[in-house]
């Protein structure tokens, strides 16, 4: 849970709570490794404009449906997908 924290603050700039248990988890391949990835639901308290990725990294709120169409990886699709499902009804 804690290096997903660091990970909201170092990427987009978030402070938050995360919460215990995760949505679910995917694979994927980078620099010629696999990496599995755990994704954990967080809690926005705070941002801010100033953080480490921030040349690297544009932090951008958009309703779920236009989320799930700028993820490429089918993976975190399904779990973002899937944790939405409760907030549609």
């Amino acid at each position: 849970c804690e290096v997903a924290l660091q990970e909201a603050w170092e990427e987009a700039g978030l402070a938050g709570i995360v919460r215990h248990d995760p949505l679910g988890s995917y694979f994927y391949g980078k620099d010629g490794q696999v990496c599995h990835v755990i994704v954990f639901l967080l809690d926005v308290t705070g941002q801010s404009d100033v953080y480490p990725e921030m040349n690297l990294r544009q932090r951008v709120w958009v309703p779920i449906a236009q989320a799930l169409a700028r993820i490429d990886d089918e993976g975190l699709r399904l779990i973002l997908r899937e944790a939405a499902l409760p907030l549609a009804g």
